[in-house]
């Protein structure tokens, strides 16, 4: 997770600034908007105390190694044959794949995140797909239905533990929804301040 948390770096939101779904564009976005109150459509506008800002960031990865279904999209054409492939085909040894997978499940949690940066006020994980059961492992989180809308917002919170905990859909899926990354932006800084008046 250490390793995880020095891999955000404003780098990271410059490149993906201008691209409508990209996961470190509404990373940006969001975190901004959550300090400041405001969306920044143009990465121009930033001065020097909102790139202190995104400096901020803490990240962690609920998928650590690449899931099948999204290997199964990167397609390309095999330089010696000529015949398009996806990556997924490319791993000889699925045994193995899968049990990797399941041991990199102790690092895609909850606690390794309080483990890497204490207890943050809030933690957004921006994928519908994971399971609750994995990442709360050990902990008192309870979903809490009066907040629940199917792919936009589900919401956990501990008896013992401040930080809640806001589930979303990728930003690639908002249109899905027929939303964008800045209406999402304003609904999930609306819904933390709105969970923050609870506690």
């Amino acid at each position: 997770m250490k390793k995880n948390s020095e891999f955000v770096t404003v780098n990271q939101f410059e490149k993906d600034w201008s691209i409508s779904g990209g996961f470190w564009s509404m990373v940006g976005k969001l975190q901004l908007q959550l300090y400041t109150g405001k969306y920044y459509n143009s990465i121009e506008e930033l001065t020097e105390e909102e790139w202190k800002i995104l400096d901020s960031v803490g990240y962690g990865n609920l998928f650590p190694l690449e899931l099948p279904s999204t290997l199964k999209k990167k397609i390309y054409v095999d330089g010696h044959t000529g015949i398009e492939r996806n990556e997924y085909e490319d791993i000889v040894d699925k045994v193995s794949y899968r049990t990797l997978q399941r041991k990199f499940q102790s690092f895609c949690n909850l606690k390794a995140i309080f483990e890497a940066y204490g207890e943050p006020d809030v933690v957004f994980i921006l994928s519908w797909s994971g399971s609750e059961k994995i990442f709360f492992e050990g902990l008192d989180y309870e979903s809490k239905a009066e907040w629940y809308e199917d792919g936009l917002r589900a919401v956990y919170l501990s008896k013992t533990h401040k930080t809640k905990v806001i589930w979303t859909s990728h930003p690639h899926r908002f249109p899905f929804f027929k939303t964008n990354p800045q209406e999402m932006c304003q609904y999930l800084s609306d819904t933390y301040k709105a969970l923050t008046g609870l506690h």
